[in-house]
């Protein structure tokens, strides 16, 4: 009889949920056009970085906590955990009238657009529902759900609802890098790591800022670099400010992999928005003198390293460094190849569909004996393992569709596009980030470079003129 109460109350609960979430569905959707011309979607950026701010904050995480040098003491708050639920719902009610808008707009169905909306679709199927079905540890998660939902609201922007969109990301991410500086001071243990030890500045501790990680705060940061070289601000002090602001993020959180890939996308979106020198400008130009100088020093500092490294003295500074323990930590990827030989292991036992989502949480890092990795630290060797080839061969897929339509729109977002893809292209090397389990901040260059294409990808539609008009034009 019990069991029988229970059922009943459970199913009406669960009835009273559903309509409950129909309710604010449909609130959100009448309210979206009043709050905003655009609806709620240039929304979706700040609400995301202030859940995860007040999380963060809320968590109780410490640096300082003695054995624990990564990520801290973190627990689980209220206050986190309603600040990301309201997060997603303005996400999702903000990407279901994103998607009714475009549905209504009369845009051409057959386009790029929609070749990449399908790719993404892709994706999701292959990296969240089959391995949640089929893979060898099932598992289901309705609120993985949303992550198909906002990629394609992210893709379905009009042009004016994406630049709405970036403007909101630039400004909410400016002021998450400057909290995360300021309570480096007043706050330290909550953001910095002190006892960080493989940086090339020794003594110079860590930020981690108010995101999960500091890789994640240097990913953010970067992505902010980009979007300000597209979208500056209006006073010239105020875009100065930020970019040293943003700079200083980037020093600090000592991520060698942004590091790197800034070097590739910064001097891209440069040359595309033609503010790097060409050869004929130099040619041309009355300071020609010294830019010969210039390349003629550099062209003998590199032949004078490349003689010093074929020195015996450069091959015994190098053997030294390898046989350190710093040098054996960075020649196996800081620890990588055994994450990867455990991915492939787990791989190797369902081929197809892979392990499950569930790959490297506690239950299984706690099964393996081995705590310091929640993925596989490579896009497709995580996908590989997770999903299995069906999740690889989606991945791939995807991956190519995101270069086609990055390529076709980069002279019209001025190299923003194919910017944002070497970010995410760089860190597929050593993270995941085309994983759709959440929304958070680790994968907010994923999510900003949909905004971008669904906006470059829109076709214009042509706004009937009415007919007094037409007349004017014929009377002038």
């Amino acid at each position: 009889m019990a069991e029988l109460i229970a059922l009943v109350l459970g199913g009406f609960g669960g009835v009273l949920l559903a309509l409950l979430a129909l309710l604010a569905l449909w609130l959100g959707l009448r309210l979206s056009g009043r709050v905003t011309q655009h609806g709620l979607m240039p929304w979706f950026f700040p609400s995301q970085l202030l859940a995860a701010a007040i999380s963060m904050a809320f968590t109780g995480r410490s640096f300082d906590a003695p054995g624990l040098s990564v990520a801290g003491a973190v627990t689980a708050s209220w206050a986190g955990e309603w600040s990301i639920r309201i997060a997603s719902l303005i996400a999702l009610i903000g990407s279901i009238d994103a998607l009714l808008r475009w549905i209504r707009s009369g845009e051409r169905v057959f386009s790029l657009r929609l070749s990449v909306m399908l790719a993404f679709v892709l994706l999701w199927l292959t990296q969240i529902l089959s391995p949640a079905l089929w893979g060898r540890y099932p598992e289901v998660q309705t609120f993985w759900a949303y992550s198909l939902v906002v990629g394609l609201g992210l893709l379905a922007l009009s042009a004016q609802a994406a630049e709405q969109t970036l403007i909101r990301f630039r400004d909410a991410q400016a002021l998450f890098c400057v909290a995360s500086l300021l309570l480096a001071v007043f706050w330290p243990n909550l953001v910095l790591q002190r006892d960080y030890e493989q940086g090339f500045i020794d003594g110079l501790p860590r930020l981690a800022g108010l995101a999960p990680h500091a890789v994640s705060m240097a990913g953010l940061a970067a992505t902010l670099l980009i979007v300000l070289l597209y979208r500056p601000y209006q006073r010239p002090w105020l875009q100065h400010l930020v970019l040293l602001i943003t700079v200083a993020v980037i020093v600090l959180t000592q991520s060698k992999t942004v590091w790197a890939l800034l070097a590739v996308a910064l001097p891209l979106v440069l040359a595309f928005q033609g503010r790097l020198p060409t050869w004929r400008a130099l040619a041309n130009s009355p300071h020609r003198s010294w830019a010969a100088l210039g390349y003629a020093v550099a062209g003998t500092g590199g032949l004078a390293i490349l003689a010093w490294s074929v020195s015996g003295e450069a091959g015994y500074k190098l053997g030294s460094f390898i046989a350190s323990d710093e040098g054996a930590q960075l020649m196996s990827l800081t620890g990588r190849d055994r994450i990867w030989a455990l991915a492939f292991e787990e791989w190797r036992q369902s081929p197809v569909f892979g392990y499950g989502i569930s790959l490297f949480d506690a239950a299984h890092r706690a099964a393996l004996r081995f705590g310091a990795a929640t993925h596989a630290h490579n896009q497709y060797v995580d996908s590989l393992a997770r999903s299995g080839l069906v999740g690889l061969a989606g991945a791939v897929v995807y991956v190519l569709a995101l270069l086609a339509a990055a390529w076709r729109v980069a002279r019209r977002t001025q190299g923003l596009s194919m910017g944002l893809l070497i970010i995410l292209l760089a860190y597929s090397v050593t993270e995941v980030p085309l994983s759709l389990t959440s929304l958070g901040t680790a994968n907010f260059y994923h999510w900003v470079l949909l905004a971008v294409l669904g906006g470059a990808l829109a076709t214009p539609v042509a706004v009937p003129v009415p007919s007094h008009s037409r007349e004017q034009v014929r009377a002038c």
